[in-house]
Order: structure tokens, then C-alpha cells, then sequence
């Protein structure tokens, strides 16, 4: 869970920059459907962007693509 990463970043002291979901509905898409119907995959990749920074749907990714920085200062 983003929450959980988020948490164990801070407590080793990173300041948590930003998060994305990635591959929220891919995974569920079959490739069928992607790669049969016109512009699906188009439209696929602009519901995982619309998708992608929402605390909502990051639980549910794949995966989790996170920047954090660590200030030694």
C-alpha cells in the first residue's frame, strides 16, 4: 500500500516528492481487446494518466513508481 511506503520512508527520513500507480487497468484489459479494436490502447494509456496520481487507485496498481529525497542537512 502507498500509506505503508510512504510511512517507511518518512521514518527512515525521506521527504516523500511524488507517487504514481502504474498499470492500474492494463493488467485487467485483455490483449485482445487492446490490440483488436482502434484506439483502444490509446485510450487504455489515457485512463491510467487521468488515474495514475489518485490515492483511490494506487492501492489497486501493479506497481508504484515513488520519489523521495533524503536531506543528510
Amino acid at each position: 500500500m502507498p500509506e505503508e511506503l510512504h510511512e517507511q520512508l518518512a521514518a527512515a527520513g525521506f521527504t516523500v516528492l511524488a507517487h504514481a500507480g502504474l498499470r492500474t487497468f492494463a493488467d485487467l484489459v485483455p490483449s485482445a481487446v487492446v490490440d483488436t479494436e482502434p484506439g483502444a490502447r490509446e485510450r487504455l494509456y489515457a485512463l491510467e494518466r487521468l488515474v495514475r496520481t489518485s490515492s483511490e487507485f494506487s492501492g489497486i496498481s501493479a506497481g508504484l513508481h515513488t520519489i523521495a529525497r533524503l536531506d543528510l542537512i
